[in-house]
Order: C-alpha cells, then sequence, then structure tokens
C-alpha cells in the first residue's frame, strides 16, 4: 500500500506533506471512532 515518497519526484515536497498530514488525519478519525464505539459498551 506504501508509495513511493512524492519529494523524489518531480511534484516536489509540499505534496509529500499533503499526503502524510492526510494520512495522519484518516488514522486520527479511525481511532477517534474506534475508541468511542468501545467506550459506549
Amino acid at each position: 500500500m506504501f508509495r513511493v515518497p512524492s519529494s523524489l519526484t518531480k511534484e516536489g515536497d509540499a505534496m509529500s506533506i499533503m499526503e502524510i498530514l492526510t494520512l495522519l488525519l484518516v488514522i486520527f478519525a479511525a481511532l477517534s471512532y474506534i475508541d468511542n464505539h468501545y467506550k459506549r459498551k
């Protein structure tokens, strides 16, 4: 699932940073959802 970092391509570091931030946001949202789900039980 891992791709070659965009910083190694002509796109530059900006795209790579955005991809990392997006992944972190998705992971954080998933962990928060799971945590809240199990707290209800």
